[in-house]
């Protein structure tokens, strides 16, 4: 009698904590995949991160950055000098979400939920990434 008391004492406790962990889905994170290449297509960063719900594109770039100690400047909210390689007239930093140049900055670009949420940093040639714009 004692056994079966105990067991069902254990199962009511396991099920009041399990509960306790259930999170409203407000609160359920969101996940990106962050990207940086340079010129030559080298793979600088490719790191998951999973962030809070309404994170941006620009949290999922400084997460990811922190995590693998890559270096950057931010100024203004225009990210350049991953690594150490900065912007020129011709060439420099474009952001592309899920592949596509990105028509808003990083700050602007909410992570979604159901989205991969690619976000890349490209060092790439001006005229090359505009020209069928």
């Amino acid at each position: 009698m004692k056994k079966i008391i105990s067991v069902i004492l254990c199962l009511i406790v396991l099920i009041a904590f399990s509960a306790c962990n259930v999170k409203p889905a407000k609160d359920n994170p969101v996940f990106a995949t962050v990207k940086i290449t340079d010129a030559n297509n080298n793979v600088i960063l490719n790191e998951e991160c999973r962030l809070p719900s309404g994170s941006s594109a620009a949290d999922a770039l400084e997460v990811a950055c922190r995590a693998k100690k890559i270096t950057y400047q931010n100024k203004n909210g225009l990210y350049d000098g991953f690594n150490g390689i900065t912007s020129e007239k011709e060439n420099g930093w474009l952001f592309y979400y899920n592949g596509n140049l990105a028509e808003q900055g990083l700050k602007h670009t909410k992570l979604e939920r159901d989205s991969k949420n690619v976000v890349e940093m490209r060092y790439v040639n001006f005229d090359e990434a505009f020209k069928d714009r």
